[in-house]
Parts: structure tokens; C-alpha cells; sequence
């Protein structure tokens, strides 16, 4: 039985991204480990997903009344026309913020669309710090491709290229 085009651009795909797959595979399982029973639920501080939910609610503050503890996020309070760091008793004004450089919620941004506060951190952070091994291993300019040598970038570059056009072929031809 002949495969089919799209079996064929798959089987090319995995053949040309094998070890990067591998590497994902096994970072995810060590990673995942190492999270413990904390990969299965939310961290204890989701600040990117309150972040997330306060952009989709509108809001670059963070609503007081849902978050976790008072303890690690950044408060902003107004006094007489000036914003000052929030010092002393809890004022009902007082404004809340992640105090962390905010791409992570960006990312998360439609997950938590669609899961709201109950959006898993903790396996999402593994899912991507897993595949941190994709940027290592192809020579990509947005990832750390200074490791490997400027003519085995171009041979995979080239490579990737003749594959991927290869399997656009076969889906032609199969129409």
C-alpha cells in the first residue's frame, strides 16, 4: 500500500526534525519530573494568568478581590494626583500589578481566554521550556544559533529548504 501525499510530507517532516523531536520528547519528560505532582495543577503564583485575565477583562490592573495573597505583586497607590508605592493598611483604590516583564502573558493570553483563572502554568512552562531544544539545535536567528559553525547553518538552512519543498510537491501532485 502506497502512502498517502500527506503521509509522505508527514514522514519527511519527522525525518528531517527527528532529533529535535527526540530532545523535545526527553527535556518534556525530565522537566515534567521534575515538576512533580505541580505539573498536574496551577503554581502558587500565576501572575501571568491574572495578567492575562485582566487584559481580556479590560484592565491593566489586576482585580485585589481574586488574587492569591497580597504578598508578591506590585501596588500602586494615588496621592493627590501622584502615584507612590503602596505602604501601610490596604486601600480599597490602591491599584495591583504583575510585577514581571509581561511577554509570558501575552503567550498565555489565548489559553486563559478559554480556561480563565484555572489555566494551567506550571505544564505550560514545561510544554515551552521544552521546546527551548528546538532553538539549540537548528541554527534559528531568533534562538541561540551562534553554536554551530556559519557553514553547517547555511547546510541545514539549505537542507530544511529542499525538504520542505520536496513535500509541498508531493501534496500538489496528489490534487
Amino acid at each position: 500500500m502506497t502512502p498517502t501525499p500527506l503521509q509522505a510530507a508527514v514522514k519527511l517532516w519527522l525525518s528531517a526534525y527527528r532529533v529535535e523531536l527526540i530532545l523535545f520528547a526527553v527535556s518534556f519528560a525530565i522537566f515534567a519530573g521534575f515538576s512533580s505532582q505541580r505539573f498536574l495543577r496551577q503554581s502558587a503564583a500565576p501572575h501571568f494568568v491574572y495578567q492575562a485575565k485582566a487584559w481580556l477583562d479590560g484592565r491593566l490592573d489586576l482585580d485585589p478581590q481574586v488574587l492569591p495573597n497580597l504578598e508578591d505583586w506590585a501596588c500602586v497607590r494615588e496621592l493627590n494626583g501622584e502615584k507612590h508605592r503602596c505602604e501601610g493598611q490596604v486601600l480599597p483604590t490602591d491599584k495591583w500589578y504583575v510585577s514581571f516583564p509581561s511577554f509570558p502573558a501575552v503567550v498565555m493570553l489565548p489559553f486563559v481566554a478559554l480556561h480563565g483563572y484555572q489555566f494551567n502554568d506550571t505544564s505550560f512552562g514545561v510544554f515551552f521550556g521544552a521546546s527551548r531544544w528546538r532553538c539549540s539545535t537548528r541554527g534559528s536567528d531568533s534562538c541561540s544559533s551562534a553554536r554551530q559553525r556559519p557553514h553547517r547553518r547555511r547546510e541545514h538552512r539549505a537542507r530544511g529548504r529542499a525538504r520542505l519543498r520536496h513535500a509541498v510537491l508531493l501534496l500538489r501532485h496528489s490534487r
